[in-house]
């Protein structure tokens, strides 16, 4: 049973989110992939999302190389 607004994601802005993600996006998968996300309240799917995250910013931040295993 979910008691939350029905344009509670529009409160938090979040179309505005994926709105400005998927202008970054190269391709039509890209855009609609993005367009398919959803918030999650599964704190631990959040929290492997969260390291894949900071794994992949590090990557980023220090030019180092795509880790191909995990």
């Amino acid at each position: 049973m979910k008691f939350e607004p029905k344009d509670l994601f529009e409160k938090l802005e979040f179309d505005k989110i994926i709105e400005l993600t998927a202008k970054e996006c190269l391709g039509e998968m890209g855009v609609d992939a993005v367009n398919e996300i959803k918030p999650d309240n599964d704190l631990h799917r959040i929290r492997i999302a969260l390291s894949q995250t900071k794994e992949m910013k590090l990557t980023m931040t220090e030019n180092d190389r795509f880790p191909t295993t995990t």
